[in-house]
């Protein structure tokens, strides 16, 4: 019977690991910037900021979250991401999309879009909402079972606040 070597069975595993079709771990990129209301360019104070990194999923699904963090915009509409590894092993391996970005506050709703500005910086802005407004968004984030990892986490800070 032939005894294969442990150490030539790990060079195989890291070969074959290195060969799949992802990314490898995911740097979360450093990122700061701003939230702002349209049209007056006001800052928008304790806005729950997220970035996440979106997997490319199954057609006709919501594409998996592989990494999602939050922080909180200041008085002056600024928020801070600091460069971190994903601690999601999935994210390791398999493919991602660029971050991307967005804002869940009682006034607008959930935002999710963000500008790279000409230093670098993301602006992310969202319309205050009427009262008809409010209520739909209340409806789509805290009416139903959220639909992704996304709105899951948008559901926790911005439900809670309307009780």
């Amino acid at each position: 019977m032939t005894r294969i070597h442990p150490a030539l069975i790990a060079l195989v595993l890291i070969a074959l690991l290195g060969c799949l079709p992802g990314s490898g771990a995911i740097v979360l990129e450093a990122r700061s910037g701003r939230v702002v209301e349209d049209p007056t360019g006001r800052a928008v104070a304790s806005a729950d900021v997220f970035q996440v990194y979106l997997g490319r999923g199954a057609a006709g699904e919501p594409r998996p979250a592989y990494s999602l963090r939050w922080t909180q915009t200041s008085e002056s509409g600024e928020f801070v991401f600091r460069e971190a590894l994903a601690d999601e092993p999935r994210a390791w391996v398999l493919k991602t999309d660029a971050p991307e970005y967005g804002f869940v506050h009682p006034d607008f709703g959930l935002v999710r879009a963000g500008v790279a500005g000409a230093n670098g910086n993301l602006v992310l802005t969202g319309k205050r909402l009427d009262e008809a407004g409010r209520r739909a968004s209340e409806m789509s984030v805290c009416g139903s079972r959220p639909a992704d990892d996304v709105l899951a986490g948008a559901a926790d800070r911005y439900c809670p606040r309307l009780r």
